[in-house]
């Protein structure tokens, strides 16, 4: 009978659940997700014959389709499997953003992909035993509590990968754009482009009123997509500085072929319009940046050969010639920047990257000493990251094959030294100054 498959499939998986919390997991996200996972499938153990025979089958196939895969990723992000070290610092960059209460589960996998599910996990649990037990809506309201847990997906051969994990700030940044979204300006932006759009394309094609209405929402869903990317590169350039270039510089070399934002692409705007985003509107226009690249030292040299070579690259204009064809959308998201800009310093709860004693920390790389602190203050993990990026640079150039792989897997243990030791020096600082309270 399909009521006792389904009751042992609950029981089994409430078992393994309850196994999970043997294992040693990376940091507090995990526990709480089992922890929520374990009260959702006692949930249902408890309240089995409230369900309606009609549901057994859709619960049965929705358990294995939702359910069962994360269940997975969590017995995945173990200690082994996730580079912890580097956890710690971004789980304190969501904290301070959001709130105490907000957690990112790591999800290692194969697959090259970096994303974050905005959604809270504890409210998909909820949702999902309302669908199927209506009349006790408020007993499962007070199932939970109200951390909110967040799963964020990175490829597992780039756990040790300390430079490109900087991405994560990018990632949080889809957080930051979801509340953009809600506000007031925003929405006048889209009323705006709505209306210009229009415009503009009931005029390229006035005896053809349908093109005319595809083209207007093709622009829009181009101009939602530009927003939701870029728009989260702004946040990760905001914590990570030059960081969040050299990442998205990294992505683009793997790409084979660039793509018009379209409903295939999931109208991801083009990674090499994106840097060249961020360098025109935020690189050039960085006082300190610019003044630090007038230096003379080995730090310097290899920073602006790294510029260079990325300026080199967007000298070749293939991503601006693509998007002729949408130069109107184009022109659209750039004259909005500067109001992008602003709300972000009204909003980020966190300062600006910049870059602090970057050629003394440089010279300590050199000599292969890790770069946690400088003169016994401890040195925030943007600026960590920002200095290993240089260097990585350097030993890229200057070494080939088994060389280049023992200097750069040597430079990745010491940053991630660096990351784990300064965290330790940041929570010690934060304890002591707690103690004069």
């Amino acid at each position: 009978m399909l009521k006792n498959k389904l009751f042992n499939q609950i029981v089994n998986i409430k078992k393994f659940v309850e196994s999970l919390n043997s294992i040693q997991f990376y940091n507090e996200a995990s526990y709480l997700a089992i922890d929520g996972y374990k009260r959702f499938f006692t949930f249902i153990y408890d309240n089995f014959d409230y369900l309606e025979k009609s549901n057994y089958q859709t619960l049965y196939l929705r358990i294995n389709q939702f359910i069962v895969p994360n269940l997975r990723f969590i017995e995945r992000s173990t200690t082994n499997n996730v580079p912890w070290s580097l956890i710690s610092n971004l789980d304190k960059v969501l904290k301070k953003e959001f709130g105490n209460d907000y957690y990112l589960l790591y999800r290692p996998q194969w697959r090259f992909n970096y994303s974050v599910l905005t959604t809270d996990l504890i409210d998909f649990l909820k949702n999902f035993l309302k669908l199927f037990f209506p009349l006790q809506v408020k007993e499962i309201d007070g199932l939970f509590d109200d951390k909110k847990i967040h799963i964020f997906s990175f490829p597992y051969l780039e756990k040790s990968n300390v430079l490109l994990n900087s991405i994560i700030g990018h990632e949080i940044g889809h957080f930051h754009h979801n509340n953009w979204k809600e506000t007031s300006g925003a929405k006048r932006i889209v009323r705006n482009h709505t209306t210009e759009l229009t415009k503009y394309y009931n005029d390229l094609y006035p005896t053809e009123l349908f093109k005319s209405y595809e083209s207007t929402e093709e622009g829009l869903k181009i101009l939602s997509g530009m927003y939701r990317e870029i728009i989260s590169d702004i946040y990760g350039y905001y914590i990570f500085g030059p960081s969040m270039i050299f990442s998205l510089y990294y992505l683009s070399s793997l790409e084979t072929k660039m793509n018009i934002p379209s409903v295939k692409t999931n109208y991801y705007p083009i990674t090499k319009y994106r840097i060249r985003i961020l360098m025109d509107y935020f690189f050039y226009e960085d006082p300190k940046l610019n003044k630090l690249r007038l230096k003379e030292d080995d730090f310097n040299t290899n920073f602006n050969l790294y510029i260079k070579e990325i300026e080199d690259y967007l000298k070749v204009e293939d991503d601006l010639n693509l998007l002729k064809t949408k130069k109107k959308e184009i022109d659209l998201f750039e004259d909005s920047i500067a109001e992008l800009i602003k709300y972000f310093e009204n909003q980020v709860n966190h300062n600006k990257f910049e870059a602090k004693n970057p050629s003394e920390l440089f010279r300590k790389l050199e000599n292969y000493i890790p770069i946690n602190e400088f003169e016994n203050e401890p040195i925030d993990i943007a600026s960590i990251i920002f200095i290993g990026w240089i260097y990585h640079y350097k030993i890229d150039n200057k070494y080939t094959r088994d060389e280049y792989y023992h200097e750069n897997r040597t430079l990745m243990k010491l940053l991630m030294k660096s990351l784990f030791s300064t965290y330790v020096h940041q929570e010690y600082e934060i304890h002591k100054n707690e103690q004069k309270l």
